[in-house]
């Protein structure tokens, strides 16, 4: 089910605080914690390449933050242009009950830091938004030509344009929503085991929204 149609059926103050437990019962199983942010926390599953987050609520708040809604937002995104090898996978939206008290859970592919090659799509990625430079000249503007030149040898000189036209769509949707802005820095670029990057999380909260 997706996380638009879950949401749609809850009463989102049905979802509850996250419970100790529940990190204690999935490191019995096997699982290995990642981290943990406001309001959701992520576990390595056995296998090693697949990553289990769960999202609570916090304190005596029971609906779900804006954070939360946007990362569901995002994820949506991602399963409908699930062909796009630039954008992160995704599955298996779905609720779950522990102890009496419901949460949400989704996987996704377990990824890893970029370093040069996420500066530098960050650096591109952030020309394009600011117009520092455009589609057609960004591989020889003076201050995106070098990041151009990073990114093309890493993904292939055919595979670059989609890379660019996803970037671009990313930040047009950044610019008609209020209430959250582009934050695609290179720690929020990732890799796969075969050196593909991915974007992931390109957006922060500025306001509550849904």
């Amino acid at each position: 089910m997706k996380i638009l149609e879950i949401l749609s059926e809850q009463v989102l103050d049905e979802f509850s605080t996250m419970h100790r437990g529940i990190r204690k019962e999935l490191e019995k199983k096997g699982y290995r914690a990642l981290g943990a942010g406001v309001d959701q926390e992520a576990y390595l599953e056995p296998d090693g390449n697949t990553v289990l987050k769960i999202f609570g609520t916090q304190g005596n708040r029971k609906k779900l933050s804006a954070d939360q809604k946007m990362f569901a937002k995002w994820a949506d995104f991602c399963q409908r242009n699930s062909d796009n090898p630039f954008l992160p996978k995704f599955s298996g939206w779905e609720t779950f009950n522990y102890k009496g008290e419901l949460y949400l859970q989704i996987r996704t592919e377990f990824l890893r830091p970029s370093g040069e090659l996420g500066r530098a799509i960050s650096k591109l990625g952030d020309a394009l938004d600011y117009g520092e430079a455009d589609y057609y000249n960004i591989a020889t503007k003076p201050r995106t030509a070098g990041s151009y030149k990073i990114v093309s040898n890493a993904v292939g000189e055919k595979n670059v344009p989609l890379l660019l036209n996803t970037l671009l769509e990313l930040i047009h949707k950044t610019h008609k929503k209020k209430g959250y802005n582009w934050d695609l820095h290179g720690g929020n670029i990732m890799l796969r085991p075969n050196g593909q990057p991915v974007l992931n999380d390109p957006y922060v909260v500025t306001a509550e929204w849904w």
